[in-house]
């Protein structure tokens, strides 16, 4: 049978979520909550379908055990999927937030390291301003001494 998976009972109905984990595509901000929203999505059709089966037992007989059961496991799969995602989401975020932490240190660093050198050049160009001064008046000085003005 080629087509065995599309003979069950059902299978043209269930929604397949996107897998996260192995996705190869970068996951940003806005695909993520595209994630979300399709789980959420997901989670009210089958909360729908569910209480569908408790107000309306199928031709006078009660609601199967095992149809609520499914449907039960269901919605407890979506509910750890979006969890999951959730969570994911969360360390995105506090990772994003380490490296914007870690992005404002090092350009503090870099920002001190620059004001020190600025400094340093600065206090090598005034001394050396200063020693072309003190020769400049070491030559006027001997060039009086000499007699020559």
């Amino acid at each position: 049978m080629p087509n065995a998976p599309a003979l069950r009972a059902g299978a043209h109905k269930r929604v397949r979520m996107p897998n996260t984990e192995n996705c190869p595509k970068p996951i940003d901000a806005a695909f993520i909550d595209n994630i979300v929203h399709d789980l959420f999505q997901a989670l009210k059709r089958q909360l729908v379908r569910f209480q569908k089966m408790e107000r309306r037992p199928r031709a006078g007989r009660e609601t199967a055990p095992a149809a609520v059961a499914r449907a039960l496991a269901a919605m407890e799969l979506t509910l750890e999927r979006l969890l999951k995602v959730e969570r994911q989401r969360e360390e995105a975020r506090k990772m994003r937030a380490a490296e914007n932490q870690t992005i404002e240190e090092a350009r503090a660093q870099l920002e001190a390291r620059l004001d020190a050198r600025l400094a340093d050049f600065e206090e090598n160009q005034r001394r050396r301003e200063e020693e072309e001064w003190r020769k400049a008046q070491e030559a006027i000085d001997s060039l009086a001494l000499m007699g020559i003005s």
